[in-house]
């Protein structure tokens, strides 16, 4: 079984977006667990639920790719 390198949990930095004003976070993978909130609305960043994508996020991530 392979278990993850903790130095590498606390190096990794994710980008995630916010599921209600669309600001991209940056988000220290070691904190995922801590319900991490948005830096310009204050909402959860992980509801631990599907959240419903608009046409604009939706045009704007698919530029991003």
């Amino acid at each position: 079984m392979h278990r993850p390198d903790v130095r590498d949990m606390t190096s990794k930095t994710l980008h995630v977006g916010c599921p209600h004003c669309g600001t991209t976070n940056r988000l220290p993978a070691i904190r995922l667990a801590q319900d991490p909130i948005c830096g310009r609305c204050g909402q959860a960043l992980l509801a631990g639920e599907p959240v419903e994508l608009g046409d604009a996020c939706l045009l704007y991530t698919s530029r991003c790719v």
